[in-house]
């Protein structure tokens, strides 16, 4: 199982604990056991769903997860994904490139200790201008920020360059919470700001806007934005009710 995937690991994990569960408590239980099969057999439902290609799969997937129990952005962007790619030439190596290139996101962004929702929100609003901020773009907008703009900006006909810029951006973002450079180099600017600011990640956004700067360059705009936030905490201007830091770093 070394090269399965997050989700395949977690069924396989599931299961044992299921299967130890009825070895260690219902083997010798016969009634209890059947209690339990029954319960089992009445209350769930297996229906089984043939589609002509995955492609037809993947959009019945979508459909069905929108009236039953709702999916997070993020799986529901991976589909959005797979849905796209379908499109393409020689689609299964591409669904599987695909596959490893998503595992490989949530990897780094896992292993780092970072939330893909709450990173690909500061993406899109470092990325994007058509970004509603009216409401400051709720993590809740984010698939469906997809299905407006995804046409228009490229996204649709070329899923998987997306996906190759959210991992490098994924790595450069980590490297941003850990205070260093894309190149791993330390930034002591950086550092400061998660001192001064504690759990306030706003700058994120301007950084990653940023990110491909010469570090000379990203250097000196991260000592302007330590500089700000100083200000911001002395004045308590983080803590007024007429006051959006996030809007205001995505402005």
């Amino acid at each position: 199982m070394l090269d399965a995937s997050a989700s395949a690991n977690n069924i396989v994990k599931a299961w044992k604990v299921i299967r130890s569960y009825f070895s260690e408590n219902l083997e010798n239980e016969v009634k209890f056991y059947k209690k339990v099969s029954t319960a089992i057999a009445n209350r769930t439902k297996l229906i089984r769903i043939e589609t002509p290609n995955l492609r037809n799969a993947l959009k019945v997937f979508e459909t069905i997860n929108e009236r039953g129990i709702g999916l997070t952005p993020v799986d529901l962007l991976k589909n959005y994904l797979f849905i796209h790619t379908a499109k393409e030439k020689g689609k299964d190596r591409q669904w599987q490139t695909l596959t490893n290139k998503w595992e490989e996101l949530l990897k780094i962004l896992y292993k780092n200790k970072q939330q893909p929702l709450q990173f690909l929100r500061y993406y899109l609003m470092s990325h994007y201008d058509e970004i509603d901020l009216s409401n400051s773009f709720p993590e809740e907008e984010i698939y469906d920020w997809f299905l407006k703009y995804g046409d228009k900006q490229g996204i649709q006909s070329n899923p998987m360059k997306l996906l190759d810029d959210l991992i490098l951006a994924a790595d450069h973002y980590c490297k941003f919470f850990q205070g260093k450079n894309i190149d791993g180099s330390e930034n002591k600017y950086i550092k400061a700001i998660g001192r001064i600011q504690g759990r306030t990640k706003a700058h994120f956004i301007l950084l990653l806007a940023c990110r491909h700067l010469e570090i000379e360059l990203f250097e000196r705009l991260s000592s302007y934005i330590e500089n700000l936030f100083f200000a911001i905490s002395i004045t308590r201007k983080n803590r007024r009710k007429d006051v959006n830091i996030t809007r205001q770093f995505t402005y």
